[in-house]
């Protein structure tokens, strides 16, 4: 055998797949508070039930969630002092017509616009209602590890997405939002140095 084998070179720490394998339950728990916050403050804002479930956890890397975009997204940037960069926000654009239909009783606009990613003064006003409920759910929700400032959640264009760093290994949340029968979803995409400084939190 060779001896090189039984030394500490062979153990690559920096390695997204160490980052991708690691387990980090503490975000299932943020998570989880943070829908529970969310559908609370969707129901105050539009007075209605829009029921809201989290899903555990997936590390990954950012080119294998962000590498096929398509404009039924809609993408902001979010950032959560005192935590260092920001995160990702990926709304169905669709959430923001049937919040349209339901809260105004239909707009009389074709369902292809839910495949534009250019937004009615109607449902720009709408969408900002849906970040302000999840600015206000954040918070709350990152209380059991760490105190937050005031979250700041901006509109991305397409294109500044698909500029990110493929290989930056980043913690996908997501969100199912349910009215009546219809779902659509919502993505929360952490890349890993934001988060690092709670890894031990996670163990």
């Amino acid at each position: 055998m060779d001896a090189k084998a039984n030394t500490a070179e062979i153990y690559d720490f920096v390695h997204p797949e160490h980052k991708i394998n690691s387990d980090w339950p503490v975000l299932n728990v943020i998570s989880k508070k943070a829908a529970i916050e969310l559908e609370a403050n969707l129901f105050k804002r539009f007075q209605f039930p829009i029921v809201v479930k989290s899903e555990d956890t997936q590390l990954t890397k950012y080119q294998d969630i962000f590498s096929d975009i398509s404009e039924d997204k809609l993408f902001f940037e979010m950032s959560l002092p005192p935590l260092s960069g920001h995160a990702w926000l990926a709304v169905d654009r669709a959430l923001i017509y049937e919040l349209a239909e339901k809260y105004f009783g239909g707009k009389g606009e074709s369902r292809e616009s839910t495949q534009n990613p250019i937004l009615s003064h109607t449902e720009e006003r709408l969408c900002q209602y849906c970040t302000d409920c999840l600015q206000s759910a954040m918070p709350v929700a990152w209380r059991v590890v760490k105190e937050l400032g005031d979250p700041v959640i901006n509109r991305l264009s397409i294109d500044r997405m698909s500029h990110g760093a493929d290989d930056q290994v980043v913690a996908v949340c997501n969100y199912e939002l349910s009215i009546h029968t219809k779902n659509f979803n919502i993505q929360i995409v952490y890349p890993h140095g934001m988060l690092e400084p709670f890894t031990s939190t996670s163990e």
